[in-house]
Protein backbone atom coordinates (compact mmCIF):
# COMPACT_ATOMS: atom_id res chain seq x y z
CA UNK A 1 0.00 0.00 0.00
CA UNK A 2 1.15 3.58 -0.77
CA UNK A 3 2.10 5.97 1.93
CA UNK A 4 -1.62 8.12 1.04
CA UNK A 5 -3.58 4.53 1.28
CA UNK A 6 -2.21 3.76 4.83
CA UNK A 7 -2.61 7.41 5.37
CA UNK A 8 -6.06 7.39 4.61
CA UNK A 9 -6.90 3.68 6.17
CA UNK A 10 -5.78 5.01 9.73
CA UNK A 11 -7.91 8.21 8.55
CA UNK A 12 -10.96 6.35 7.78
CA UNK A 13 -11.01 4.45 11.07
CA UNK A 14 -11.32 7.50 13.18
CA UNK A 15 -14.33 9.91 13.79
CA UNK A 16 -14.81 12.28 10.87
CA UNK A 17 -15.65 15.74 12.50
CA UNK A 18 -19.07 17.07 11.18
CA UNK A 19 -19.97 18.61 8.55
CA UNK A 20 -19.82 22.93 9.07
CA UNK A 21 -20.38 25.25 6.42
CA UNK A 22 -21.56 24.42 2.81
CA UNK A 23 -20.56 26.89 0.17
CA UNK A 24 -22.17 27.32 -3.03
CA UNK A 25 -21.44 29.25 -6.19
CA UNK A 26 -23.98 30.30 -8.55
CA UNK A 27 -22.50 33.35 -10.02
CA UNK A 28 -24.46 36.90 -10.44
CA UNK A 29 -25.89 38.01 -7.09
CA UNK A 30 -26.09 34.17 -5.55
CA UNK A 31 -21.88 34.47 -6.11
CA UNK A 32 -20.09 31.93 -3.32
CA UNK A 33 -23.16 32.02 -1.00
CA UNK A 34 -22.10 30.10 2.48
CA UNK A 35 -24.69 28.34 5.09
CA UNK A 36 -24.33 27.01 8.15
CA UNK A 37 -25.26 23.65 8.21
CA UNK A 38 -25.36 23.43 12.02
CA UNK A 39 -27.93 26.31 12.30
CA UNK A 40 -30.51 25.11 9.71
CA UNK A 41 -28.44 25.54 6.63
CA UNK A 42 -28.64 29.38 8.17
CA UNK A 43 -27.03 31.97 4.92
CA UNK A 44 -24.28 33.25 6.84
CA UNK A 45 -23.04 34.98 3.71
CA UNK A 46 -22.13 38.49 5.21
CA UNK A 47 -19.90 36.66 7.73
CA UNK A 48 -17.42 35.53 5.16
CA UNK A 49 -18.32 36.71 1.62
CA UNK A 50 -15.62 39.18 0.63
CA UNK A 51 -15.77 41.70 -1.69
CA UNK A 52 -13.91 40.50 -4.74
CA UNK A 53 -16.67 38.46 -6.46
CA UNK A 54 -17.33 37.50 -10.30
CA UNK A 55 -19.91 37.06 -12.92
CA UNK A 56 -20.52 33.82 -14.83
CA UNK A 57 -20.37 33.66 -17.86
CA UNK A 58 -22.73 30.92 -19.77
CA UNK A 59 -23.12 28.07 -17.20
CA UNK A 60 -19.51 26.16 -17.79
CA UNK A 61 -18.17 27.67 -15.00
CA UNK A 62 -17.32 25.37 -11.74
CA UNK A 63 -16.68 25.69 -8.60
CA UNK A 64 -13.36 23.89 -7.54
CA UNK A 65 -11.60 22.91 -4.00
CA UNK A 66 -8.86 20.58 -3.88
CA UNK A 67 -9.80 19.56 -0.62
CA UNK A 68 -7.62 16.13 1.03
CA UNK A 69 -7.13 14.83 4.35
CA UNK A 70 -4.12 13.39 4.24
CA UNK A 71 -2.21 16.62 5.53
CA UNK A 72 -2.95 18.84 2.05
CA UNK A 73 -5.85 21.16 3.28
CA UNK A 74 -6.24 24.00 0.36
CA UNK A 75 -7.51 27.41 1.60
CA UNK A 76 -8.17 28.47 -1.62
CA UNK A 77 -11.45 27.96 -3.52
CA UNK A 78 -11.63 28.77 -6.99
CA UNK A 79 -14.43 30.50 -9.06
CA UNK A 80 -14.84 30.44 -12.94
CA UNK A 81 -16.28 33.63 -14.34
CA UNK A 82 -16.52 36.48 -16.74
CA UNK A 83 -13.28 38.93 -16.34
CA UNK A 84 -13.65 42.88 -16.12
CA UNK A 85 -11.45 45.73 -17.17
CA UNK A 86 -9.01 43.29 -19.30
CA UNK A 87 -8.78 41.20 -16.30
CA UNK A 88 -8.55 37.88 -15.92
CA UNK A 89 -12.29 36.35 -15.64
CA UNK A 90 -13.21 34.53 -11.73
CA UNK A 91 -12.47 34.54 -8.19
CA UNK A 92 -10.53 32.66 -5.54
CA UNK A 93 -11.60 32.60 -1.85
CA UNK A 94 -8.97 32.27 1.33
CA UNK A 95 -11.30 30.31 3.58
CA UNK A 96 -8.30 29.91 6.41
CA UNK A 97 -10.06 32.45 8.81
CA UNK A 98 -13.00 31.46 11.07
CA UNK A 99 -15.09 34.06 11.98
CA UNK A 100 -14.39 36.55 9.89
CA UNK A 101 -14.55 37.87 6.37
CA UNK A 102 -12.57 35.84 3.94
CA UNK A 103 -10.09 37.11 1.13
CA UNK A 104 -10.72 37.75 -2.48
CA UNK A 105 -9.08 37.96 -5.42
CA UNK A 106 -10.39 38.73 -9.01
CA UNK A 107 -7.38 39.74 -11.12
CA UNK A 108 -4.76 37.41 -12.21
CA UNK A 109 -2.99 39.24 -14.39
CA UNK A 110 0.80 38.41 -14.07
CA UNK A 111 4.20 39.30 -14.88
CA UNK A 112 4.32 36.33 -17.74
CA UNK A 113 0.62 36.26 -19.25
CA UNK A 114 -1.55 39.47 -19.95
CA UNK A 115 -4.98 39.01 -21.00
CA UNK A 116 -5.59 41.07 -24.04
CA UNK A 117 -9.21 42.62 -24.36
CA UNK A 118 -12.19 42.21 -21.83
CA UNK A 119 -14.26 39.81 -20.14
CA UNK A 120 -11.47 36.75 -20.04
CA UNK A 121 -13.87 33.75 -20.00
CA UNK A 122 -12.48 31.26 -17.27
CA UNK A 123 -13.94 27.96 -16.75
CA UNK A 124 -12.03 26.46 -13.91
CA UNK A 125 -9.68 27.80 -11.23
CA UNK A 126 -7.40 25.02 -9.80
CA UNK A 127 -5.98 25.91 -6.52
CA UNK A 128 -2.95 24.00 -5.64
CA UNK A 129 -3.93 21.17 -2.91
CA UNK A 130 -1.47 21.42 -0.70
CA UNK A 131 -2.70 25.61 0.62
CA UNK A 132 0.41 26.68 -1.50
CA UNK A 133 -0.61 29.75 -3.27
CA UNK A 134 0.07 28.78 -6.72
CA UNK A 135 -3.33 27.98 -9.32
CA UNK A 136 -3.88 26.94 -12.40
CA UNK A 137 -6.82 28.60 -14.91
CA UNK A 138 -7.56 28.54 -18.54
CA UNK A 139 -8.49 31.70 -20.21
CA UNK A 140 -11.17 30.26 -22.88
CA UNK A 141 -11.41 33.08 -25.69
CA UNK A 142 -7.67 32.82 -25.99
CA UNK A 143 -7.74 28.95 -25.51
CA UNK A 144 -4.64 29.97 -22.78
CA UNK A 145 -3.19 27.94 -19.93
CA UNK A 146 -1.56 29.30 -17.19
CA UNK A 147 -0.41 28.68 -13.75
CA UNK A 148 -0.21 32.41 -11.12
CA UNK A 149 0.46 32.62 -7.43
CA UNK A 150 -1.51 35.20 -5.48
CA UNK A 151 1.57 37.51 -4.15
CA UNK A 152 0.36 40.06 -1.68
CA UNK A 153 -2.92 39.55 -0.23
CA UNK A 154 -3.81 43.87 0.40
CA UNK A 155 -3.71 43.77 -3.51
CA UNK A 156 -4.94 41.82 -6.31
CA UNK A 157 -1.45 42.25 -8.31
CA UNK A 158 0.00 38.49 -8.88
CA UNK A 159 3.25 37.06 -10.29
CA UNK A 160 3.27 34.14 -13.16
CA UNK A 161 4.60 31.58 -14.35
CA UNK A 162 3.95 30.00 -17.32
CA UNK A 163 2.44 26.59 -17.61
CA UNK A 164 4.49 23.72 -19.45
CA UNK A 165 0.51 21.70 -19.65
CA UNK A 166 -1.05 21.02 -23.23
CA UNK A 167 -2.45 24.21 -24.71
CA UNK A 168 -4.63 25.52 -27.68
CA UNK A 169 -6.88 23.07 -26.73
CA UNK A 170 -10.35 22.70 -24.18
CA UNK A 171 -9.09 20.98 -20.79
CA UNK A 172 -11.08 19.10 -18.03
CA UNK A 173 -8.90 18.93 -15.27
CA UNK A 174 -8.43 18.59 -11.19
CA UNK A 175 -5.81 19.26 -8.70
CA UNK A 176 -4.72 17.04 -5.37
CA UNK A 177 -1.60 18.02 -3.61
CA UNK A 178 0.97 19.15 -6.11
CA UNK A 179 -0.51 17.51 -9.04
CA UNK A 180 -3.17 17.91 -11.78
CA UNK A 181 -4.90 15.08 -13.58
CA UNK A 182 -6.55 16.28 -17.14
CA UNK A 183 -7.50 14.92 -20.46
CA UNK A 184 -8.46 17.21 -23.26
CA UNK A 185 -10.26 17.69 -25.94
CA UNK A 186 -9.94 17.54 -29.62
CA UNK A 187 -6.78 15.15 -30.50
CA UNK A 188 -8.68 11.81 -28.96
CA UNK A 189 -6.15 9.78 -26.39
CA UNK A 190 -4.89 11.93 -23.78
CA UNK A 191 -5.03 11.35 -20.18
CA UNK A 192 -1.91 13.21 -18.26
CA UNK A 193 -0.72 13.55 -14.80
CA UNK A 194 1.29 16.71 -14.30
CA UNK A 195 3.06 18.44 -11.14
CA UNK A 196 3.55 21.88 -9.52
CA UNK A 197 6.35 23.22 -8.89
CA UNK A 198 7.09 23.73 -5.10
CA UNK A 199 8.61 27.24 -5.46
CA UNK A 200 8.19 28.42 -8.97
CA UNK A 201 4.68 26.85 -9.77
CA UNK A 202 5.86 25.75 -12.82
CA UNK A 203 3.48 22.67 -14.23
CA UNK A 204 5.70 20.09 -16.03
CA UNK A 205 3.76 16.60 -17.48
CA UNK A 206 4.94 13.41 -16.19
CA UNK A 207 3.42 10.97 -18.22
CA UNK A 208 0.05 10.37 -20.24
CA UNK A 209 -2.17 7.29 -20.94
CA UNK A 210 -3.20 6.77 -23.97
CA UNK A 211 -6.31 5.61 -22.96
CA UNK A 212 -9.40 6.19 -25.10
CA UNK A 213 -10.68 9.54 -23.24
CA UNK A 214 -12.58 11.47 -25.74
CA UNK A 215 -15.15 13.93 -24.39
CA UNK A 216 -16.96 17.02 -26.01
CA UNK A 217 -17.90 17.48 -22.97
CA UNK A 218 -16.84 21.66 -21.85
CA UNK A 219 -18.49 21.07 -18.60
CA UNK A 220 -17.09 17.76 -17.25
CA UNK A 221 -14.14 17.45 -14.57
CA UNK A 222 -12.64 14.32 -13.57
CA UNK A 223 -13.16 13.74 -9.35
CA UNK A 224 -10.50 12.68 -7.56
CA UNK A 225 -10.91 10.96 -4.37
CA UNK A 226 -9.37 13.07 -0.90
CA UNK A 227 -7.22 9.48 -1.01
CA UNK A 228 -6.04 10.41 -4.50
CA UNK A 229 -6.24 6.54 -4.97
CA UNK A 230 -9.64 6.66 -7.29
CA UNK A 231 -10.09 9.01 -10.14
CA UNK A 232 -12.85 8.82 -12.38
CA UNK A 233 -13.69 10.64 -16.06
CA UNK A 234 -16.49 10.27 -18.18
CA UNK A 235 -16.23 9.01 -21.95
CA UNK A 236 -17.76 9.93 -24.68
CA UNK A 237 -16.25 7.28 -27.27
CA UNK A 238 -19.27 6.04 -29.57
CA UNK A 239 -19.27 2.31 -27.40
CA UNK A 240 -18.53 4.15 -24.51
CA UNK A 241 -20.99 7.57 -24.39
CA UNK A 242 -21.88 8.63 -21.27
CA UNK A 243 -19.78 5.86 -19.61
CA UNK A 244 -17.50 6.70 -16.55
CA UNK A 245 -14.00 5.42 -16.91
CA UNK A 246 -12.36 5.11 -13.16
CA UNK A 247 -8.84 4.64 -12.64
CA UNK A 248 -9.19 2.39 -9.29
CA UNK A 249 -6.50 2.42 -6.66
CA UNK A 250 -4.74 4.78 -8.51
CA UNK A 251 -2.41 6.03 -6.15
CA UNK A 252 -1.14 9.08 -7.94
CA UNK A 253 1.69 10.28 -5.89
CA UNK A 254 3.18 7.09 -7.94
CA UNK A 255 1.96 7.46 -11.27
CA UNK A 256 1.40 3.69 -12.60
CA UNK A 257 -0.29 4.27 -16.04
CA UNK A 258 -2.66 1.35 -15.48
CA UNK A 259 -5.65 1.35 -17.68
CA UNK A 260 -9.26 2.39 -15.93
CA UNK A 261 -11.82 0.20 -15.57
CA UNK A 262 -15.17 1.17 -17.31
CA UNK A 263 -18.33 1.32 -14.93
CA UNK A 264 -20.53 1.48 -18.09
CA UNK A 265 -24.03 2.72 -18.45
CA UNK A 266 -25.85 0.40 -15.51
CA UNK A 267 -28.56 -1.93 -16.77
CA UNK A 268 -32.38 -1.25 -16.02
CA UNK A 269 -31.60 1.99 -14.41
CA UNK A 270 -32.54 5.36 -15.43
CA UNK A 271 -28.70 6.58 -17.34
CA UNK A 272 -28.11 8.75 -19.77
CA UNK A 273 -27.70 6.25 -23.39
CA UNK A 274 -25.58 6.37 -25.78
CA UNK A 275 -28.08 7.73 -28.10
CA UNK A 276 -28.24 10.90 -25.80
CA UNK A 277 -26.40 13.84 -26.36
CA UNK A 278 -22.82 13.34 -24.87
CA UNK A 279 -23.14 16.36 -22.42
CA UNK A 280 -25.86 14.52 -20.00
CA UNK A 281 -23.08 13.80 -17.73
CA UNK A 282 -23.04 17.22 -15.20
CA UNK A 283 -21.05 16.13 -12.31
CA UNK A 284 -18.98 13.53 -11.05
CA UNK A 285 -18.26 12.90 -6.91
CA UNK A 286 -16.28 10.19 -4.74
CA UNK A 287 -17.36 9.95 -1.40
CA UNK A 288 -14.36 10.87 1.22
CA UNK A 289 -13.78 7.62 2.23
CA UNK A 290 -13.60 6.06 -1.13
CA UNK A 291 -16.26 3.69 -1.36
CA UNK A 292 -19.24 5.72 -3.75
CA UNK A 293 -18.85 7.30 -6.68
CA UNK A 294 -21.70 9.28 -7.61
CA UNK A 295 -22.86 10.90 -10.97
CA UNK A 296 -25.55 13.32 -11.80
CA UNK A 297 -27.30 13.79 -15.74
CA UNK A 298 -29.78 15.66 -17.75
CA UNK A 299 -33.01 13.27 -18.86
CA UNK A 300 -35.30 14.14 -22.04
CA UNK A 301 -38.20 13.38 -19.67
CA UNK A 302 -39.99 13.55 -16.69
CA UNK A 303 -38.10 14.54 -13.78
CA UNK A 304 -35.55 15.53 -16.22
CA UNK A 305 -32.62 14.56 -14.57
CA UNK A 306 -31.15 12.36 -12.05
CA UNK A 307 -28.10 10.46 -9.99
CA UNK A 308 -26.56 6.85 -10.06
CA UNK A 309 -24.22 5.94 -7.25
CA UNK A 310 -21.81 3.01 -7.68
CA UNK A 311 -20.58 1.35 -4.65
CA UNK A 312 -17.07 0.46 -4.68
CA UNK A 313 -17.64 -2.18 -1.23
CA UNK A 314 -20.31 -3.73 -3.45
CA UNK A 315 -18.25 -4.89 -6.64
CA UNK A 316 -19.41 -1.93 -8.51
CA UNK A 317 -23.50 -1.99 -8.08
CA UNK A 318 -25.36 0.90 -8.92
CA UNK A 319 -28.62 1.92 -7.86
CA UNK A 320 -30.87 5.81 -8.81
CA UNK A 321 -31.35 7.98 -6.13
CA UNK A 322 -34.71 9.00 -5.29
CA UNK A 323 -34.94 13.17 -6.38
CA UNK A 324 -37.53 15.58 -6.79
CA UNK A 325 -38.14 16.71 -10.28
CA UNK A 326 -37.13 19.40 -12.45
CA UNK A 327 -39.06 21.45 -15.08
CA UNK A 328 -37.54 20.95 -18.31
CA UNK A 329 -34.78 19.25 -20.09
CA UNK A 330 -32.52 22.09 -19.29
CA UNK A 331 -32.45 21.12 -15.49
CA UNK A 332 -28.99 20.52 -14.62
CA UNK A 333 -27.81 19.27 -11.78
CA UNK A 334 -23.84 20.68 -11.87
CA UNK A 335 -22.52 19.79 -8.33
CA UNK A 336 -22.56 16.85 -6.26
CA UNK A 337 -20.43 17.22 -2.95
CA UNK A 338 -20.08 14.47 -0.41
CA UNK A 339 -20.46 15.11 3.47
CA UNK A 340 -17.88 13.58 6.06
CA UNK A 341 -20.15 11.09 6.93
CA UNK A 342 -19.93 9.32 3.54
CA UNK A 343 -23.16 9.14 3.14
CA UNK A 344 -24.82 12.46 3.07
CA UNK A 345 -24.38 14.32 0.19
CA UNK A 346 -25.72 17.78 -1.88
CA UNK A 347 -26.72 18.23 -5.49
CA UNK A 348 -27.10 21.54 -7.09
CA UNK A 349 -27.92 22.81 -10.40
CA UNK A 350 -29.27 25.14 -12.68
CA UNK A 351 -32.63 25.65 -14.92
CA UNK A 352 -34.69 24.50 -12.06
CA UNK A 353 -32.96 21.58 -11.11
CA UNK A 354 -33.29 21.27 -7.30
CA UNK A 355 -30.89 22.08 -4.74
CA UNK A 356 -31.25 19.03 -2.15
CA UNK A 357 -29.63 16.83 0.06
CA UNK A 358 -29.49 12.90 -0.53
CA UNK A 359 -28.77 9.74 1.13
CA UNK A 360 -26.95 6.82 -0.07
CA UNK A 361 -28.01 3.89 2.40
CA UNK A 362 -31.50 5.69 2.11
CA UNK A 363 -31.25 6.08 -1.99
CA UNK A 364 -33.74 9.28 -1.49
CA UNK A 365 -33.33 12.52 -1.40
CA UNK A 366 -33.83 13.55 2.55
CA UNK A 367 -34.59 17.15 2.37
CA UNK A 368 -35.17 19.90 -0.92
CA UNK A 369 -32.84 23.06 0.03
CA UNK A 370 -34.56 25.04 -2.90
CA UNK A 371 -37.24 27.84 -3.35
CA UNK A 372 -39.02 26.83 -6.91
CA UNK A 373 -40.84 23.34 -5.99
CA UNK A 374 -43.72 22.27 -4.05
CA UNK A 375 -42.39 21.75 -0.72
CA UNK A 376 -39.57 23.78 -0.96
CA UNK A 377 -37.76 24.94 1.90
CA UNK A 378 -36.40 27.89 0.83
CA UNK A 379 -32.99 28.17 1.99
CA UNK A 380 -30.62 27.58 -1.13
CA UNK A 381 -31.76 30.37 -3.68
CA UNK A 382 -30.80 30.97 -7.70
CA UNK A 383 -28.64 28.51 -9.63
CA UNK A 384 -25.48 26.69 -8.10
CA UNK A 385 -22.45 25.80 -10.55
CA UNK A 386 -20.29 24.47 -7.89
CA UNK A 387 -20.32 23.39 -3.95
CA UNK A 388 -17.87 22.38 -1.48
CA UNK A 389 -18.53 21.31 2.42
CA UNK A 390 -16.54 22.80 5.17
CA UNK A 391 -16.12 20.40 8.08
CA UNK A 392 -15.83 21.44 11.75
CA UNK A 393 -11.88 21.30 11.75
CA UNK A 394 -11.48 22.57 7.91
CA UNK A 395 -8.18 24.85 9.21
CA UNK A 396 -6.21 22.09 9.98
CA UNK A 397 -3.18 21.62 8.32
CA UNK A 398 -2.97 25.37 6.95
Amino acid sequence: MSNTGMIMSLGNSLKKPPAKYLITYGGGSNSGAVYDIQQNYLDVTSTFQPSNLTSWAVSHEHLLHPWQDNGYRSKYIGFGGYGNSSAIGGAIWDVSNFDRQWTGYNNYEGTVYNLSGSNGYVRHILPQGNSGNFFWFQAENTAETHVNKITNPSSSNVSGQASELITNTTYQAMTWGDYIFYHYHPSGKGVYLASFNKTTGATSNITSNTSDIVTNNMDMVPAISKSGNVIVTVSDTPTQNNALLMWDTYNITEYTGTSPYDLSSPTGLSYPSISQAGNNIEALAISDNDRYVAASFRSGSDPYWGIVVWDRDDSNTAKNITIPAGSSFNSRPRSITFFPDNDTFFVGGYGNAPNCLCSVSQGTYTRNLDNFSTGAEDLIAGSVLGSTVLPEDWRDGF
